[in-house]
């Protein structure tokens, strides 16, 4: 059943949503020189705060911590300096979710969710890797202690599912589904997409360059040609003239980013068309430059069809669900055991540090 839970329902669980701040490029690039340093970190133990009977220290947080810290950045466990850079940015969101945490289970309790130990070994062969003892070490976790946050992560998860998913689904119904795509639509208007070349033709006697242009579409017209293959053509076709001709690398353009004289000649096209040369004035040198537009594709703007964004969109409902029920059911577990106005720094001071770097 576990395995059947998105992971977006547990945004509040310490081991998916703590805000990691680890590994600024000066920390990678350093890593190597921390291994040869013989920094300590002192803790700085007492108790943060007691839910339902239990107290939260210091070293617990440290504990949940570490498993954070080795599961996402192995290559790190090593590195104390990159540890308590860790600590110092993630020690009271970590208090946070050990205090909801504590709340869940205890509620979890009283309701009795069945749990096996084959569900807890999964999951930590699953975190760990088969070599468990050998990466716990490396971690500096005891068994005991991963068994125990381990399962107690499980426990939140399926409570959470009962609590909180089964509600959100039944907030998707086919209305609410209508009005985000309607939402969406109204804020997510596609212009059309142009992708499109263009044939230059430059001469320093603008009649003759004309000639050339009109010369290029007769034969164009008569002998369609992809515009790839048209360089290659030029060479039989312009024997002994003297005029420039380029041909541009594919455009791919929306309305707003095409001009309206540009936008007017590609509208009148078909895929695979050549328009009929057009004089347009040269930026550079203010002369003619007469230019054929060979229109490639075009896809057609307007709202997004409702078949191609509904996943998109439940989804999307289906998060808000989610955390708008789960920030509900934490307030209620907050208010039944009295936290709900408790300051997460209530038995430390503003100044107080968990963790100091000792050199």
């Amino acid at each position: 059943m576990a395995n059947m839970i998105p992971k977006k329902l547990f945004f509040f669980i310490a081991s998916f949503c703590i805000p990691f701040t680890l590994v600024p490029s000066n920390v990678q690039a350093e890593a190597s020189l921390f291994q040869n340093k013989a920094e300590k970190i002192h803790v700085n133990n007492r108790i943060l705060a007691t839910v339902n009977g239990k107290p939260i220290s210091v070293l617990d947080v440290m504990k949940k911590m570490d498993m954070i810290f080795y599961r996402n950045f192995p290559e790190y466990a090593g590195s104390t300096p990159a540890r308590f850079q860790f600590y110092e940015a993630n020690w009271e969101d970590v208090l946070r979710e050990l205090i909801d945490k504590e709340l869940v289970l205890a509620d979890a309790e009283e309701k009795k969710i069945p749990l096996s130990n084959g569900d807890v070994r999964q999951e930590m062969e699953e975190a760990f890797g088969p070599d468990i003892i050998h990466n716990l070490d490396k971690a500096g976790i005891t068994y005991d202690e991963a068994w125990n946050s381990i399962k107690g992560d499980i426990l939140i998860k399926r409570m959470l599912y009962y609590r909180v998913n089964s509600k959100a689904q039944t907030m998707l119904t086919p209305q609410a589904l209508k009005e985000e795509y309607e939402k969406y639509a109204k804020e997510n208007v596609r212009s059309a997409e142009w992708n499109y070349y263009m044939i230059s033709v430059r001469d320093g006697n603008e009649e003759q360059g004309a000639k050339t242009a009109d010369f290029l579409y007769r034969q164009l017209s008569e002998n369609p040609l992809p515009v790839e293959h048209v360089e290659e053509q030029l060479k039989t076709w312009l024997v002994n003239n003297t005029s420039q001709v380029n041909i541009s690398a594919k455009f791919s353009h929306r309305d707003q980013e095409i001009s309206e004289e540009n936008q007017k000649i590609l509208a009148q096209l078909t895929p695979g068309v050549y328009s009929k040369p057009v004089a347009q004035k040269s930026r550079a040198t203010n002369s003619n430059v007469y230019r054929l537009f060979f229109l490639d594709s075009m896809q057609e703007g307007g709202i997004p069809a409702f078949d191609d964004v509904k996943d998109k969109l439940k989804n999307h409902l289906l998060d808000q669900a989610i955390n708008a029920e789960t920030i509900q059911y934490l307030e209620k577990l907050r208010q039944q055991y009295g936290l709900d106005k408790a300051p997460i720094r209530r038995n430390v001071t503003e100044d107080f540090q968990p963790f100091i770097l000792i050199h």
